[in-house]
């Protein structure tokens, strides 16, 4: 039975744009492979880091909120790992009532899901 996860993760910020819309364009291959959904994508795009991550401190922040069968979830930390680009990320479990939620938003509208 497929979860709903968050996805939230660091590019290095000084990456040309084409390389970080190719990191995105990644993780968004690697979710359909392993039979998830995006139904959010949410850049935040440049952001100072509380601390430093691998010699970094600013990079582009970026959530996703996906469905996916628990079983694929160690593999997908492990293609997200793959990726010098991508300098931190985390994965959360979410309840449906946080679906859409994303940066402080406080209701999910019906235009942030794509079908």
């Amino acid at each position: 039975m497929k979860k709903n996860y968050e996805i939230m993760f660091v590019v290095r910020a000084y990456l040309p744009d084409n390389v970080r819309n190719e990191v995105y364009s990644f993780v968004e291959k690697v979710v359909g492979k392993l039979g998830g959904k995006i139904t959010l994508r949410d850049i935040w795009g440049k952001r100072y880091m509380a601390y430093r991550i691998r010699g970094q401190k600013e990079g582009y922040y970026v959530v996703y909120q996906i469905t996916m069968d628990p079983v694929n979830i160690s593999r997908l930390k492990k293609e997200l790992l793959s990726r010098d680009e991508i300098i931190r990320h985390v994965i959360s479990k979410i309840r449906k009532s946080e679906l859409g939620l994303a940066f402080g938003k406080k209701t999910a509208s019906k235009k942030q899901f794509k079908s």
